[in-house]
């Protein structure tokens, strides 16, 4: 079997740090099946010779878009252009869409040349790019499509044309968000649920210390992730006399604001930054931590909420977003927002050793013992195997 992924969040050398989930998949899909030949398709924002002067990323763009073709994560990986701003919002892009159609699609598929004729499945993994282009692909070389919905999904983007097409058009339907496949589920679609897989090695059965609160958040540091939020609400419950430690794993953007907070607080004992970390220094925070925070909204899924869960951590996330729907508030997680954070994060203190914050994790563990990657990737390759024709 040999399958076309298109994937816009596949992260390339020298561009912003994308998801690799994508490849992940992959990886552990061929651990179990070689037999099944992957190659990405990726789009890049358009950028030209003059464009690349003007800022260096546009420049990294125009090399891409010249070499065509690179390797991503071991995987042969074709690249064409794309009309959009490396920031680009559902409105920007879906108005870029008649341009696209009419000066890009062409090209892709000139670039897959006679290749595309030998693809049994095809893959896409956003809305747009992936979804217009892997539309276009399916329905004139009748080769099928399975769509996976990632991102936010709103009123707004379930109302446009572009969704309507890639569910009337893609064989199946899958998202690994619980957020999105209740919003679907709501409106009667069909649509399946593919949480992602967690390594092995974040799997933790040895007792731990629950007599302090120890709050870990593993993240790219960006405003959505609201990490100031949880920051705030701690220096309340300092001020009330409560022990904790919090450290923050992950860089980005916002990084120097969160860190001047901190000192603008007075709160550089309780809270440390340690910069972005290879894996298995992760995983060794996570087992000495017990409570994972992270009130990120929105979010596809969040990987990091099943790792840390599996390394025995109680997890808050955001209310209607990332696990919310995989997990259910007070029962095997914590669910808060902006209104309620202060109060949930009191209960914690309060309760860490008590018996409803300890069956919550307990709870929560038994779900993703269900979710070791060897298990997923079957599953993978079931749904692989049993896509019709159209």
């Amino acid at each position: 079997m040999k399958i076309l992924n298109i994937c816009e969040i596949l992260p390339l050398d020298g561009l912003k740090r994308e998801n690799d989930i994508a490849i992940k998949i992959q990886q552990e899909i061929n651990k179990i099946d070689d037999s099944i030949e992957f190659v990405f398709l990726k789009s890049i924002p358009y950028s030209n010779f003059l464009l690349a002067k003007i800022k260096p990323i546009w420049a990294k763009y125009n090399k891409y878009i010249k070499l065509r073709e690179t390797i991503a994560g071991g995987y042969k990986t074709i690249i064409f252009p794309w009309f959009r701003l490396p920031t680009s919002k559902f409105v920007i892009d879906k108005n870029l869409l008649i341009f696209n159609k009419l000066l890009n699609l062409k090209k892709v598929e000139n670039m897959l040349g006679e290749e595309i004729k030998t693809f049994d499945l095809i893959i896409s993994q956003n809305n747009i790019a992936d979804g217009v282009v892997a539309n276009y692909l399916s329905k004139k070389y009748t080769i099928p499509h399975i769509h996976v919905f990632r991102g936010q999904l709103n009123e707004e983007i379930y109302n446009s044309k572009i969704i309507n097409d890639i569910m009337t058009n893609a064989n199946i339907c899958i998202t690994p968000s619980p957020t999105s496949f209740n919003f679907l589920k709501k409106r009667n679609h069909n649509i399946s649920l593919f949480p992602h897989g967690v390594d092995e090695e974040y799997f933790y059965d040895k007792e731990k210390d629950f007599s302090k609160a120890k709050f870990v958040t593993v993240a790219r540091l960006l405003k959505l992730k609201n990490i100031d939020m949880v920051i705030n609400s701690l220096k309340s419950a300092k001020e009330m006399g409560y022990d904790f430690e919090y450290i923050i794993i992950g860089d980005g953007p916002e990084k120097l604001y969160l860190e001047k907070l901190v000192r603008d607080l007075q709160m550089e004992k309780e809270i440390k930054f340690t910069g972005w970390l290879e894996k298995d220094e992760v995983i060794k925070y996570l087992q000495v931590a017990n409570v994972f925070i992270m009130p990120s909204i929105p979010e596809t899924l969040g990987r990091v909420y099943l790792e840390a869960t599996a390394a025995g951590c109680l997890c808050i996330g955001h209310k209607g977003s990332g696990i919310d729907g995989f997990f259910a508030d007070r029962k095997s997680a914590i669910f808060s927002d902006a209104a309620t954070i202060n109060d949930d994060i009191l209960e914690v203190l309060k309760g860490l050793s008590g018996d409803d914050i300890q069956n919550y994790t307990n709870s929560a563990k038994e779900l993703v013992k269900q979710l070791h990657w060897k298990e997923v990737s079957h599953k993978y390759i079931e749904l692989f195997r049993k896509v019709p024709n159209k």
